[in-house]
């Protein structure tokens, strides 16, 4: 597929980013959703495309349409060779805890401090995001 016909995850964060100000829960919802987004597809796609599997079985996950996808992701940050330990376990880690974020934000109905979790899921998104595509 050519490069140019592939969307640009980045824009999910940037988005997300445009309700850092907002204090209206479904926009402070949404922008924790979109934030986990940008981030593990980026990852997903890092993986595949560097053919970073553990298994011929992860392959097959990784290159799935199921929700097994993101448990792979961070199985393989978590495992693979070809990852720093120490840094990629941290990532692992970081993408586990944005994703429980983003489960939180997406299915949970009672209300919490959606201002504090934004700027949890925000920086964690950084620190993923200095380690792979830096």
């Amino acid at each position: 597929m050519n490069k140019e016909n592939l969307f640009n995850w980045c824009d999910f964060y940037n988005f997300a980013d445009t309700f850092s100000d907002s204090n209206n829960s479904a926009e402070l919802r949404s922008a924790i959703s979109r934030m986990y987004y940008a981030i593990f597809c980026k990852s997903r796609d890092y993986i595949i495309e560097n053919n970073y599997y553990l298994s011929k079985d992860s392959k097959k996950v990784m290159n799935s349409k199921t929700g097994m996808v993101h448990s792979e992701t961070i199985k393989i940050l978590m495992n693979h060779n070809q990852f720093d330990s120490l840094k990629s376990k941290k990532v692992a880690r970081e993408l586990s805890r944005i994703r429980k974020s983003r489960n939180k934000a997406d299915y949970h109905s009672f209300n919490y401090d959606l201002k504090y979790e934004f700027r949890f899921v925000k920086s964690r998104v950084k620190i993923i995001s200095d380690y792979l595509f830096s």
